[in-house]
C-alpha cells in the first residue's frame, strides 16, 4: 500500500468499520496515530504499512478488524530501542552495526555490553597517536 495518500487527521478504521485511531503523520513505512484520540489512551501508536488495505476519501481502512488492530499496534514502548536506553528503534546503537553512536560516545563509567569493565574513571585514558601526522607534530 502506498502511504503518500495518507494525511494528518484522517480516520483509521478496521476492516469491520470500527474506529482504531486518527492519523498524526506518516513515519517512514508506518502510520503514527494521534495520542489525543480516545482509543489511544494518551500514547502514540504506530501501524505498519502492511496493515493498511486502502485509503478511501478521509478514511484509512485496515486489513483486520478494529479489535485485532488495537491489540497488534505498536505503542511507544515498542518503538524504543531493543538495546534499551534512549535510542529510538531503527536508529542503531554502538553495538548494532547499523550506524548508531560510535564507541567514542559510550558512557565510560559503566561496564561494556560484553561484561568487561570499562576504563577506570580515576585513571586517564592512554593517548593514542592519530593518523594525522601534521596534527601530531603540533602537539
Amino acid at each position: 500500500m502506498d502511504l503518500t495518500n495518507i494525511r494528518p487527521k484522517m480516520d483509521v478504521v478496521g476492516s469491520d468499520g470500527g474506529h482504531v485511531g486518527t492519523v498524526d503523520h506518516v513515519d517512514h513505512n508506518r502510520i503514527k496515530l494521534r495520542r489525543a484520540d480516545p482509543q489511544a489512551g494518551g500514547e502514540h501508536h504506530w501501524l505498519p504499512q502492511d496493515m493498511i488495505a486502502s485509503v478511501e476519501g478521509n478514511t484509512v481502512r485496515l486489513t483486520m478488524p478494529a479489535g485485532q488492530a488495537l491489540q497488534s499496534w505498536e505503542g511507544e514502548a515498542a518503538v524504543q530501542s531493543p538495546i534499551g536506553g534512549d535510542v529510538p528503534a531503527g536508529m542503531g546503537g554502538p553495538f548494532t552495526g547499523t550506524g548508531g553512536q560510535s564507541m567514542a560516545h559510550q558512557d565510560r563509567g559503566h561496564a561494556s555490553h560484553s561484561g568487561e569493565p570499562g576504563p577506570r574513571p580515576d585513571k586517564p585514558l592512554p593517548v593514542t597517536p592519530s593518523r594525522d601526522k601534521d596534527r601530531d607534530m603540533q602537539r
